[in-house]
């Protein structure tokens, strides 16, 4: 914390049982370092898909996309 700004260091880690490696452990892990000022909301993250697809039918085609997106947001409050 520096006046009102605030940086952040995220590392989040998980670990579960491996399925394919007997006794294995798999990890997953990220790392952040994100700044703002306090009060505001902070992307630290996030993920994107964007799907099209063409189908073929007996009269005619048809097609659909998709387009799904989430972030993760963070906001840094100060307590008195």
């Amino acid at each position: 914390l520096a006046g009102d700004r605030v940086t952040l260091d995220v590392s989040p880690q998980r670990e579960t049982l491996s399925r394919r490696v007997p006794g294995g452990v798999d990890v997953q892990s990220m790392a952040a370092t994100v700044s703002g000022r306090l009060g505001e909301w902070m992307e630290i993250g996030g993920i994107g898909r964007d799907a099209s697809g063409r189908q073929t039918m007996l009269f005619g085609h048809s097609s659909a996309s998709v387009r799904d997106t989430r972030r993760v947001l963070v906001k840094v409050e100060e307590i008195r």
